[in-house]
């Protein structure tokens, strides 16, 4: 069976999918929609159209990819799963865990599978590194700082702790196996009001451990990266290097250790397999609604000046 994707929204992400999806044999991206008549040429024979609403309700349409600003993804969702289609939804999937588990609850009662873009769940190299840590290689994990960064792109729809974090406590709650006991966040709005550039996000955990996390699309250095400190040493993913995964023991020797596969190819992959044979995604379900929950949990902490909020 060769799926057949509605894909809503062309532009940065919505490219890559299209890309992604050219070179996979088990689905095939059929239609586009968005609201730039200018990015829907020279798409072949891929229909094209500015209503998402066309392709909720096309026929021909399996499954619909929502690449579009972080503020709609909640709704488009709800549109698509509301006309039968599976749904792939990029980060963030939502501002509220009530939301995304009504929005759980809709695919659970529709038979349809319904899925977060947490891309790094489908990230080689942090899965390498969920085995390191599983296998007790640097011992005891006692603490995590996770790092996300870049000159832009500067959002109006949504803060920097909405465009970055949710790949931040994906990783976190996925290496650690917990939920956070409490949390706080801080941010700082320098270009638009109201809409945090600089955002630090701290998780607490049982067995005190803890975890630190920047993000700014304010910073000059793209950067996308993960230190596990343990009792023996450390991990350190940086996903913009060659080398993206390295131990360090406490003398500072490094080991790197190899990686390879394309997380967005795997993504997408994960999610057709999931359609075509009927199976729960690993960013679906439990798993989009609690990290939901810890994101929410530290936007209400940084509304409230970076106090604890308790989970």
């Amino acid at each position: 069976m060769v799926v057949q994707i509605g894909l809503i929204g062309l532009g940065r992400w919505g490219k890559n999918y299209l890309r992604t999806c050219k070179n996979l044999s088990d689905c095939k991206i059929v239609m586009v929609a968005d609201r730039s008549a200018d990015r829907l040429n020279n798409l072949g024979d891929v229909r094209v159209c500015s209503d998402s609403g066309k392709v909720c309700s096309a026929e021909d349409v399996d499954a619909v990819v929502i690449a579009t600003p972080g503020s709609t993804h909640a709704e488009l969702a709800k549109e698509a799963l509301e006309a039968g289609k599976h749904v792939l939804v990029e980060k963030p999937i939502g501002f509220c865990a009530k939301e995304v588990e009504e929005l759980v609850a809709l695919a659970k009662k529709k038979g349809l599978v319904y899925m977060a873009g947490h891309l790094h769940l489908f990230n080689p190299a942090v899965q390498k590194v969920k085995e390191l840590l599983d296998s007790g290689r640097i011992g005891k994990v006692l603490y995590v700082h996770t790092h996300g960064s870049g000159n832009g792109p500067i959002r109006e729809d949504m803060s920097a702790y909405w465009d970055y974090f949710p790949h931040d406590v994906t990783i976190l709650l996925y290496l650690l196996g917990k939920m956070p006991v409490g949390v706080k966040g801080e941010g700082n709005a320098f270009v638009h009001d109201g809409v945090e550039d600089v955002v630090e996000l701290k998780l607490f955990f049982s067995e005190n451990v803890s975890s630190s996390s920047f993000a700014s699309w304010l910073y000059p250095l793209k950067r996308r990266e993960v230190v596990v400190v343990g009792e023996k040493g450390f991990v350190v993913f940086d996903d913009y290097a060659e080398e993206k995964v390295k131990v360090v023991d406490r003398e500072g020797k490094e080991e790197v250790v190899a990686v390879s596969g394309q997380p967005l190819g795997l993504q997408v992959e994960h999610f057709v397999g999931c359609v075509v044979e009927g199976k729960d995604p690993l960013s679906g379900g439990d798993q989009a609604v609690s990290v939901t929950k810890v994101l929410e949990a530290g936007q209400r902490s940084m509304e409230k000046d970076g106090c604890l909020v308790e989970l």
